[in-house]
């Protein structure tokens, strides 16, 4: 027997809604009298003034519908469907009409309800045709819905009987036997050539590449066109499709076309294969098995965690531990290298079994202050968390590293990481990544295109004009980055000089704008009368971050050994101050530091955490300093130092602020 499909279209849906009707639904589906009247209340203030030469006349009130555009709108509309969906769910049980499945054993459907698109499923015989029309009387005439008999179209399979089809029609009175292209965006069926189904893609990525107003736009806004617009065109049914590889192909290949071309005819010289432009731009430019592969543990109390066999190292690639099995148990966990008393590594038993470069990362990691239990993450993000975006990449990392790749490719991550985080206008960040990638129209890339007979510099005659001569080693080059005022005019014209410059240079920037002491000196953010005072030293601290977090479990941990219970502690570690702040689990490698001092904020209702510049901070800084010269742990009560007196009536004075 055939099955047959119903697109239901209902004729101002929203405008024609009883609120009576609503107000009985609400009260059916349990909601209380009380919460009804309110929300019933908003329903019913609705007034309405009619423009007339642009003056409001006379307002009135409606007594039914619902408001176009307020937010709340759907969601009442999505209740009011639920009296259709009980109807043919009743009807259902009762046998009157049965669903389709998509397999012999699948489970059946009788209806697909979107807010206002509906689409009824059922049995290619008369009985089952009346008896829908009979539930949509019903409904229609308790919720004041109207079907749309000229836009509503009716659906038959293929193995269903002409003289079925013509026999339903007949009582239709009006509705069309036509095929619904869409629904929800999608369309609804699928035939051989998958192409031609969705070749209306290529067609509206098409339309939107070849606006006017693109023509105008430099490569950074290319960049920005194609990654935010272009490529969310297919987004959504690729969600629920997988589109045939040959239009995948030409919708890259338009891509590339309006990547490289910067003309509307022609396709522009393509300096690099589009597959590479997918890269990351560190690297310049998922079923089970990926997610299982990023998936790491970060060590709380180390009980549910195995050295040698679980992925617990914050390194790329492996994240396990390289150092062949020796002295310990190949089952053993990683709690029997912490203190379990202190709750920190036990250090020399960590340099004795490991090699050097993984002790000391091993002894930079954090551990739960508190004893939390073991968690995993995903190790590919620094905030800890999943996304398709990081997923993505991995997958391609993983097909490099299977199908082999240049030794040489990583060399330049700091370079990429450098120019993509400057704080410059895209075009220039583009310029610099052409330049470093050698995808510049230089001589030398002209005439290996067979485009120029000669590569040598128009300028000087002298040699080959590459992108680093044209930059950096031509006279003429030398002679502008020559300048008296010149920082670089002492510099050598070679290319290893120039990146070591030129990384000595970044790192020298990037420090400087590191916040709090990466030496990891702390001590508690104290304002008003020095009550008491501290500076040590923390030593295996692999960041800023971590530093500034100790420093503040150790304030924290000081003010509770002192019994105080009441605190306001200030600091000038901004991404510290708003982590701690954040009501959201971190899953961050350091996040269970993070969530430990979340928990002892948690349990002290009197203390409060601030942010505060660094110019207010000076008497904690001045400390972080002494911390140089202390062997252990000092801690000053009712005093200070003498180098701080003079900066506590300042810090005073600023706290009060």
């Amino acid at each position: 027997m055939g099955s047959m499909a119903i697109k239901l279209d209902m004729s101002k849906a929203y405008d024609r809604v009883e609120w009576d009707f609503l107000e009985a639904v609400l009260l059916r589906l349990g909601f209380s009298e009380n919460w009804t009247s309110l929300l019933m209340g908003c329903v019913r203030s609705v007034s309405y003034s009619v423009l007339v030469n642009g003056i409001p006349g006379e307002t009135f009130t409606p007594t039914r519908g619902l408001r176009q555009g307020d937010p709340l709108s759907p969601y009442l509309f999505i209740m009011c469907a639920e009296g259709l969906t009980s109807l043919l769910q009743i009807a259902e049980r009762d046998g009157s009409i049965q669903g389709v499945s998509a397999s012999k054993r699948g489970l059946k459907i009788n209806h697909l309800l979107f807010a206002d698109d509906c689409v009824i499923f059922s049995r290619a015989k008369m009985e089952e045709w009346t008896r829908i029309m009979y539930l949509l009387a019903i409904y229609e005439r308790a919720s004041g819905q109207v079907l749309n008999k000229q836009k509503t179209s009716l659906f038959f399979s293929s193995n269903t009987k002409e003289e079925t089809k013509a026999f339903i029609l007949q009582g239709a009175a009006g509705i069309s036997c036509d095929d619904y292209n869409k629904y929800l965006g999608l369309p609804t069926l699928v035939g051989r050539t998958k192409y031609n189904t969705f070749h209306g893609l290529k067609e509206k990525i098409w339309k939107r590449m070849n606006s006017w107003k693109n023509s105008f736009l430099s490569t950074a806004g290319k960049e920005i066109l194609i990654k935010s617009v272009l490529q969310a065109i297919p987004t959504y049914t690729m969600s629920i499709f997988k589109l045939p590889i040959r239009l995948v192909r030409e919708i890259e290949m338009m891509f590339s076309n309006f990547w490289w071309n910067h003309k509307k005819e022609g396709r522009g010289v393509h300096w690099r294969k589009w597959e590479k432009m997918g890269k990351s731009k560190q690297d310049e430019g998922l079923v089970l098995d990926l997610v299982r592969k990023g998936s790491v543990w970060r060590v709380g109390n180390g009980n549910s965690i195995r050295i040698w066999k679980d992925k617990w190292l914050p390194k790329e690639k492996t994240f396990e531990v390289q150092t062949c099995p020796n002295t310990i148990p190949a089952e053993s966990k990683v709690s029997c290298l912490i203190d379990s008393a202190l709750m920190k590594w036990n250090t020399e038993m960590v340099k004795t079994i490991f090699k050097p470069e993984e002790a000391q990362l091993i002894c930079s990691l954090p551990v739960s202050l508190r004893g939390a239990a073991d968690s995993s993450i995903w190790g590919y993000k620094k905030k800890g968390i999943f996304t398709v975006r990081s997923a993505y990449f991995v997958d391609l990392d993983t097909k490099h590293q299977k199908y082999g790749e240049p030794s040489g490719c990583n060399q330049f991550v700091h370079w990429w990481n450098a120019i993509w985080h400057l704080e410059v206008i895209g075009k220039v960040k583009h310029f610099l990544w052409k330049s470093v990638s050698n995808l510049l129209p230089t001589k030398e890339n002209l005439f290996k295109k067979k485009i120029l007979d000669s590569p040598l510099c128009p300028v000087c005659d002298r040699g080959i004009e590459t992108t680093l001569h044209g930059l950096w080693e031509c006279p003429v080059a030398r002679d502008v980055w020559g300048d008296r005022e010149s920082p670089v005019a002492k510099w050598g014209s070679s290319f290893d000089f120039f990146a070591s410059s030129w990384t000595e240079f970044y790192d020298r920037l990037e420090a400087k704008n590191l916040f709090g002491d990466e030496n990891g000196h702390y001590s508690p953010r104290l304002y008003g009368e020095p009550h008491f005072m501290l500076a040590a030293q923390k030593h295996s601290v692999s960041s800023a971050f971590m530093a500034e977090a100790y420093a503040l479990w150790r304030a924290f941990t000081l003010c509770d050994e002192m019994g105080v219970r009441s605190v306001v502690f200030k600091g000038d570690a901004r991404l510290v101050v708003d982590a701690v702040k954040n009501s959201s689990p971190d899953f961050a490698w350091h996040g269970q530091l993070v969530e430990d001092l979340k928990n002892e904020l948690a349990i002290h209702p009197s203390w409060n955490l601030s942010f505060t510049s660094r110019g207010n901070n000076k008497v904690a800084h001045e400390l972080a300093r002494l911390a140089y010269s202390v062997v252990t742990e000092t801690v000053w009560i009712e005093e200070g130092p003498d180098v701080v007196s003079s900066l506590i009536s300042d810090d005073k004075l600023c706290s009060s602020d």
